[in-house]
């Protein structure tokens, strides 16, 4: 794979805050640039994508190279696997681990060559 070819990684953000709707918003509107991985927790995005009422399948990855690009689906590469779905807006410490998880995976992925750049969702006051 050579560095034009490798996907982008979209971190997920805190699985309770808006990140994980607003990277199922972009990828529903914008099917041109869905050459990127979501990096956090299927769930959650699964979550995501039906509380929009999407007809999204998510597609569960353990490594780069399982994910599939022309399938319409949207790949998340696992970097947590939260036992419960946390409540949008309650800060917790299992969450902040899951998005701080989410950004070290994409750094090493970044570092190994495996993606061509990363995508942070941030909220902005």
């Amino acid at each position: 794979m050579t560095a034009n070819d490798a996907p982008l990684a979209v971190t997920m953000g805190d699985p309770s805050g808006i990140g994980p709707e607003i990277i199922a918003k972009m990828y529903l509107r914008r099917p041109e640039h869905r050459r990127w991985i979501v990096i956090g927790d299927p769930r959650v995005m699964k979550h995501a994508t039906s509380m929009l009422g999407a007809d999204v399948s998510v597609h569960s990855i353990s490594n780069i190279a399982d994910a599939v690009f022309d399938s319409g689906a949207l790949n998340v590469l696992a970097s947590s696997h939260l036992v419960d779905l946390p409540s949008v807006g309650q800060v917790s410490a299992v969450a902040g681990q899951a998005a701080f998880d989410a950004v070290i995976t994409a750094i090493r992925l970044a570092r190994d060559g495996l993606v061509r750049g990363i995508v942070s969702t941030r909220r902005v006051q």
